[in-house]
Order: C-alpha cells, then sequence, then structure tokens
C-alpha cells in the first residue's frame, strides 16, 4: 500500500513537471476502519490510560535520567530494532560508546517498550556505585520491603551468611512478584583498563550474571568498551551519532529558538555544533546550559565557529572555541 502511494504521488508530480521534488505523502500516518466510526476520540472523557511504563521505570534514579517535560527519544531505529529483538528473547545486550552519545538513553528506552509490552516486569538498574553482589542485595531488599514482601524471607535471609545464596533467594522472590529487568551502567569502571578483563573483586559477580540472570531475564550493560567477559554477546556502537538525530536533539533544547530570537539558522547552527562537538549529546546539553543563560553571546560564539568553520579550522581548533 505504501509502495502503491508513493508511485501514485511520484506520477503526478511528473504530470505537473516536477519530477525532483521528493515525494513525502505517503509517510503521513492514515488511520482506515472497517466500520462507519463519527468520534473516533471522545474529547469529554477526563480519564487518562495508565501508563505502566512510565511509573515503573521512573523508580530507577541510580540511572535513568532526569527530563525535561518535552523530551522524547530520538532515532536510533536500527540499534532500537536489533537490541529490542534480542532481549525479547531473553538474550543480554552490551552498549558502547563515548560518554554522552546517548547509552543511557537507549537503555531506558529500551527499558520502556519491553515494560509497555509486558507491565509485569519492572526495571533494576546499577550503575558503577552499586554494581556487585552486595549491591544487588540491597537493591532487592528495598524492592521488597517497598512492595510489603520482606517479611516472606527476612528470616531465612538474616540466617543466611552465603552472599549468593543470599542473592540468589532475593531473585526467585522477586521473580515471584515480577518479571526483572536488569540494566548494568558505565561497565568501564569495572574493567581494569579500556577494552580490558574485569577487576577481580567484580569477577565473582560477573560468573553469576552470566550463570543465573543472562539465561532467564533482560539484562543490558553499558560502557565505553569491550568487555572480554561478554564477548558471545550482542553489543553495538553508538558513537557515530548522525546530523538527523543531532539536529532533532536541537529541536528539544533551547537552542531551539535560536531562529526565532537571534536570527539565526538553526540547522546550519546544528550542523556547526555537530562538526564541532563530534556529535556527542552531552555536550550540547552544556552548550545548551551557555545559550539558556546568555542567548546573544552563545548566538555570536555560533556565528564565529561557522565562519572558522569554512575557514577550514580543525575540529579540535573549534572544540577550544566552544
Amino acid at each position: 500500500a505504501l509502495l502503491a502511494m508513493r508511485q501514485e504521488e511520484q506520477q503526478h508530480l511528473n504530470l505537473i513537471g516536477r519530477p525532483q521534488d521528493f515525494p513525502s505523502q505517503w509517510l503521513i500516518p492514515q488511520l482506515y476502519c472497517s466500520l462507519s466510526v463519527t468520534h473516533i476520540v471522545d474529547w469529554q472523557s477526563g480519564d487518562q490510560l495508565p501508563s505502566p511504563a512510565a511509573s515503573s521505570i521512573v523508580v530507577e534514579k541510580s540511572l535513568l535520567l532526569s527530563h525535561d517535560k518535552h523530551y522524547f527519544f530520538i532515532g536510533r531505529r536500527r540499534e532500537c530494532a536489533l537490541l529490542f529483538n534480542k532481549l525479547n528473547e531473553q538474550q543480554a545486550v552490551l552498549i558502547k560508546g563515548q560518554g554522552g552519545v546517548g547509552m543511557a538513553a537507549l537503555a531506558e528506552h529500551l527499558v520502556k517498550r519491553l515494560i509497555s509490552q509486558a507491565p509485569d516486569r519492572y526495571c533494576f538498574a546499577f550503575d558503577e556505585k552499586n554494581i556487585g553482589i552486595n549491591g544487588m542485595i540491597d537493591r532487592l531488599w528495598q524492592y521488597l520491603e517497598k512492595e510489603g514482601r520482606i517479611h516472606d524471607i527476612a528470616f531465612q535471609l538474616r540466617n543466611q551468611e552465603n552472599t549468593l545464596v543470599k542473592l540468589d533467594l532475593l531473585i526467585q522472590h522477586v521473580s515471584s512478584i515480577c518479571r526483572p529487568i536488569w540494566i548494568f551502567d558505565n561497565m568501564e569502571d569495572c574493567q581494569q583498563s579500556a577494552a580490558g578483563e574485569l577487576k577481580e573483586p567484580f569477577r565473582p559477580w560477573m560468573e553469576y550474571v552470566r550463570e543465573k540472570l543472562i539465561s532467564s531475564d533482560p539484562v543490558i550493560f553499558t560502557g565505553r568498551y569491550p568487555i572480554p567477559e561478554l564477548a558471545d554477546i550482542t553489543d553495538i556502537s553508538l558513537n557515530q551519532v548522525s546530523f538527523v538525530d543531532f539536529y532533532r536533539k536541537c529541536l528539544q533544547l533551547h537552542i531551539g529558538g535560536i531562529r526565532r530570537e537571534h536570527d539565526l539558522n538553526l540547522y546550519k547552527a546544528a550542523g556547526t555544533l555537530h562538526h564541532t562537538l563530534g556529535g556527542n549529546y552531552r555536550m550540547l546539553e552544556f552548550f545548551d546550559e551557555i545559550y539558556k543563560h546568555d542567548p546573544g553571546r552563545s548566538a555570536d560564539l555560533l556565528r564565529q565557529i561557522s565562519i572558522h568553520k569554512d575557514d577550514g579550522l580543525s575540529t579540535k581548533e573549534l572544540r577550544q572555541q566552544v
């Protein structure tokens, strides 16, 4: 159907003498109903559909990001499709990339999609501050306390000295309440060196995760480098940020109003920043904070950088300008 609509529009453009225009009407979503519908939306209703994804995911403050009210996840469609399919098959994935390219945001997005598909799922997120056996025990204990279910196994736990057995008991009990999703963020802090093996204290934890979690639950790791102990799982690099996604990110931020307020072409400004900052979202957000506090000076700076860029300055020199 989409192909037929695209061809129809191209034929129309040929007829009116504008064959060079790109057919775009076929991109617009259409709603088709088999029955006559008078009112698609009940505008008088004040009811809202429950959002289990939002309510479940927001709990994890240790990893998941705080967002502006206008935030929405953008791009990464190919990566999302690949990783989501793997997670749906109960396989572990590793998201790699330099800091600021959106690893945590993608992990968060994948979790929200998993929870929207199965509302009984619950995300347990860990970062470099609490990755490990004891960190998992503490987090699962907090969850059971919040759910009012810790008393069911409190006696067993207090009389158990073996931490791995204690963790096993907690995971079994939690799994009877929800279907866990596990995120382990910033794994580079657990490694001996860039792309090196894990530090000694993390090895028993990794052995446990590989043996007990990876085979039964969706598990997401994020980090800057490959991890030898996870060489057999699906990994993907986010280091290449497309300009289209970067530009759409600019539209979300304060800098999105630069054309209206300072008569500066946002598309060109976004191109300058994408080239200068290497497509790094975190650096863009830092620049946006500067822009928010001093829009006029920031706009002038962007004009100057754009001129220098056209003059052939290196990326390093442009970053120094920023």
